[in-house]
């Protein structure tokens, strides 16, 4: 249960830097100098790989193992 609590405060971490980074001038500046092409990631898309991720752990069936 706790996981699943901390993935999602995650998720809300990922989704906050991105909110700035879409909005913050200096913040884009900074990423553009300091990450350079990797940058992209903060745009959003670090958050929705990780959503999509999520989605397939905790939605997906659960795992049997065999010889049991």
């Amino acid at each position: 249960m706790m996981v699943r609590v901390q993935s999602m405060i995650i998720l809300l971490l990922f989704v906050w830097v991105a909110e700035e980074y879409n909005y913050n001038q200096f913040f884009q500046s900074w990423a553009a100098g300091t990450l350079g092409v990797f940058g992209f990631l903060l745009g959003g898309t670090l958050a929705a790989v990780y959503a999509g991720i999520l989605i397939v752990m905790y939605l997906g069936p659960p795992v049997i193992p065999a010889n049991r």
